[in-house]
């Protein structure tokens, strides 16, 4: 299996837990889930944390209104007026409020589980989610003014594949938005997630996150997808109590909150780069 950040064949068992393996790229570091990895095929564990996840849409709204409130300051722009594509709606929280806001909005969401939710939760959004998986070539090209995918790309097999495509899609001064989980410290942040039972059977890590992001190897990760970041940060998880409400099933312990309410005080989870890399980013000059 090649490397997801930059294609080379060449990757060692890296970590271990159950029937997760999680390999580590030997030319730029980059880990992921390696094909040997049994935890990838649970379905029945992964679906019921999709089901989880998606059921809690009043902190989905929250954590998407702040989103959106950031992503206007980062175009300097209001959304209003704006194509936009979503890879990966979910329960369709962002599509709605970005519908509210104005923008033409196109979702794609291929698993059943997210679409029967994200029409039963928002109905204004039925005709706008595509059931099929993103593919190169699957839209016209230079249609869209803004493209998202939030907790997106670490789901799929080939993310540089589908990363190496929104250019292409986009008009004449379009942008990007990307976020993914930030797995530095994947030692730490594993065994914490293990100690709180989280993802089931006590993984690591989502067992559906095929691969494994840091800052270094998803800035080399955009640039072999052909994007140029205008800002790369990283947005809060332990600090975020909505974030945490959805992590924990809507009923985190409250010592889980006491924590959240002093992370998002301290910022201390940032520092020990615990949160959620975020960039905004346009096509690379050729």
């Amino acid at each position: 299996m090649s490397c997801p950040a930059c294609g080379s064949p060449d990757s060692k068992p890296h970590f271990y837990r159950l029937d997760m393996e999680i390999r580590r790229c030997e030319a730029c570091g980059m880990m992921f889930q390696g094909p040997g990895s049994a935890a990838r095929l649970d379905r029945e564990l992964i679906e019921n944390i999709y089901r989880e996840y998606v059921g809690h849409a009043q902190q989905h709204l929250l954590l998407n209104a702040d989103r959106l409130e950031r992503l206007a300051r980062l175009l300097g722009r209001p959304l209003n007026g704006l194509r936009v594509l979503e890879i990966g709606a979910g329960n369709g929280a962002l599509g709605s409020l970005l519908l509210k806001a104005g923008a033409d909005y196109t979702g794609i969401e291929p698993l059943p589980l997210c679409r029967e939710a994200a029409g039963r939760l928002f109905p204004e959004l039925a005709a706008r989610l595509i059931p099929e998986k993103f593919q190169p070539g699957q839209l016209p090209p230079g249609s869209f003014d803004l493209i998202l995918a939030t907790d997106t790309l670490e789901h799929m097999e080939d993310p540089l594949l589908c990363a190496t495509a929104l250019p292409g899609l986009l008009a004449p001064g379009g942008k990007v938005y990307l976020e993914v989980p930030n797995e530095a410290l994947l030692w730490f942040k594993g065994r914490l997630r293990i100690a709180l039972g989280m993802y089931g059977r006590g993984y690591p890590t989502n067992p559906e996150h095929l691969s494994l992001f840091t800052r270094r190897t998803f800035g080399l990760f955009l640039r072999n997808a052909g994007l140029k970041p205008l800002a790369l940060f990283q947005d809060s998880v332990w600090g975020n109590p909505s974030r945490i409400k959805i992590a924990f099933n809507g009923a985190p312990p409250p010592h889980i909150l006491a924590a959240s309410w002093f992370f998002r005080l301290t910022r201390l989870d940032l520092l020990l780069q615990q949160g959620v890399l975020a960039t905004l980013a346009e096509p690379a000059a050729r």
